[in-house]
């Protein structure tokens, strides 16, 4: 929350897939892209994998990302939903 504190209001990407969507890492890699060239802050909650492995330690793009945005293994929807640095969401098609 103190990172979200210190962005502007609406300026951030919240990203969440949930404990229901598993994405490929090429697909991983193609968000981490995109959030590198929309310049936006941004927080991604990436859930370990299965076998208990760090996902986001697979992007290629990760230290780069790291200076964007925030990226965390889990995150209450509720409260970042409703945190006032929010501007957008994405997430699976549910």
């Amino acid at each position: 929350m103190d990172w979200l504190n210190s962005k502007d209001k609406g300026s951030v990407i919240y990203i969440a897939f949930c404990s229901y969507s598993k994405i490929s890492s090429q697909l991983m890699e193609e968000i981490g892209h995109g959030l590198l060239k929309c310049g936006r802050p941004f927080l991604w909650a990436i859930r370990e994998g299965q076998d208990g492995d760090k996902m986001e330690d697979k992007l290629n793009c990760k230290d780069e990302l790291e200076k964007k945005g925030k990226i965390v293994s889990w995150c209450s929807q509720v409260e970042g939903l409703k945190h006032p640095s929010i501007g957008s969401f994405l997430t699976h098609y549910g």
